[in-house]
């Protein structure tokens, strides 16, 4: 499985944070990130770490 970044909102009531977790949990080279103030749309933090792992991965 190739490695992933998963971002993920507290409050983002579409899908919730055990939906998260549980893909995290069969995904051995993903790394979730959770983030206390954001939901769907997420946060400045969580905008950040999305471009973060773009940017990690895009020359992969």
């Amino acid at each position: 499985m190739k490695p992933a970044v998963l971002v993920h909102g507290r409050h983002d009531m579409g899908s919730p944070v055990p939906t998260a977790w549980e893909l995290a949990k069969v995904w051995p080279d993903a790394r979730l990130h959770i983030f206390e103030d954001s939901g769907h749309a997420g946060s400045d933090a969580m905008q950040h770490a999305a471009r973060a792992a773009i940017e990690e991965f895009k020359n992969r």
